[in-house]
């Protein structure tokens, strides 16, 4: 899609990055134990960005703003936040994108989750899942400054901000709009209930070995006798036969059934986003566009 140049009503805008980062070592360890310790703020790098109007006729407000970083005379024209997924980096130190976001948020792991499906674009065979991707969490722009088109419009410079300030590339720009309305549920019946119970069972045994080895069990760990209950909560686990995306449900990835309904679509935001090149990861409702089709 090829940039279009327009009139916009305001000239320039500033950006300001909140907070500042900070980490710590410790002096005994190897270097790089920082990193292996704190895979989510190695990898996954937030963004919180605050968009001004700068004046041009006004040097000294000028000056307050872009050299100073003292926007109290300017105008707020909209926030964004979000993360820039470095899974370029993370595929290089032999993390899993997909286990790393999940280790952060539902959220996150449900963006690199719906980006690597079959045709997505980061999966191995229709893509590449060493693209970093650009989240967009949320972007607000100020009631006066709506109708001017200045969140396409910021959208677009996303890219390059991300190059400017986070010194790092989006290979892919992702946002997933919130549905109308709240999703109906039709009750779990008796046969609902005891997978689930057996599903949490299964849950917890691979949690228990993740954090303690595959030769633990949970009565080991804790000090405890296993009880008839316990013991029949795992023969209900070992009669059924559970499927990954059973698995995934139950510990809070996402599964099949995690996209709300097409009636609760938001169309006012699908078209908003389509029309920037943006199109739906299968039917997950997560939108997307790669770098290169966004300026092409």
């Amino acid at each position: 899609m090829a940039a279009k140049i327009k009139a916009f009503p305001v000239k320039e805008l500033a950006v300001q990055m909140s907070g500042a980062d900070s980490t710590h070592f410790s002096i005994g360890d190897i270097p790089s134990m920082g990193v292996i310790n704190n895979m989510e703020r190695t990898f996954l790098v937030h963004i919180g960005w605050t968009f001004w109007e700068i004046p041009q006729n006004d040097e000294d407000i000028y000056s307050e703003a872009m050299y100073e970083g003292d926007f109290s005379r300017c105008n707020k024209v909209g926030t964004l936040t979000g993360y820039l997924i470095l899974c370029r980096l993370m595929m290089k130190d032999g993390a899993s994108p997909r286990d790393v976001c999940d280790e952060h948020s539902a959220d996150l792991e449900y963006v690199v989750s719906a980006l690597s499906d079959k045709g997505g674009p980061l999966n191995k065979a229709s893509g590449s899942p060493e693209q970093n991707v650009l989240y967009i969490e949320k972007l607000t722009i100020t009631p006066s400054y709506e109708g001017q088109g200045l969140e396409s419009r910021i959208i677009r410079e996303l890219p390059f901000l991300c190059r400017t300030l986070l010194h790092n590339e989006a290979d892919i720009l992702a946002f997933y709009p919130e549905p109308t309305g709240e999703e109906e549920h039709e009750e779990l019946t008796e046969e609902d209930i005891k997978k689930e119970i057996a599903l949490r069972s299964l849950a917890g045994e691979r949690v228990i070995k993740k954090l303690f080895g595959n030769d633990k069990t949970i009565h080991e760990i804790f000090g405890y006798e296993e009880s008839k209950a316990d013991a029949d909560v795992v023969s209900i686990a070992d009669h059924y036969k559970f499927s990954e995306d059973e698995i995934n449900k139950l510990m809070g990835r996402r599964h099949s059934g995690s996209a709300y309904p097409e009636a609760l679509k938001d169309k006012v935001q699908f078209a908003f986003y389509h029309k920037l090149g943006f199109r739906e990861a299968g039917d997950s409702r997560l939108l997307y566009v790669s770098e290169k089709e966004f300026y092409h």
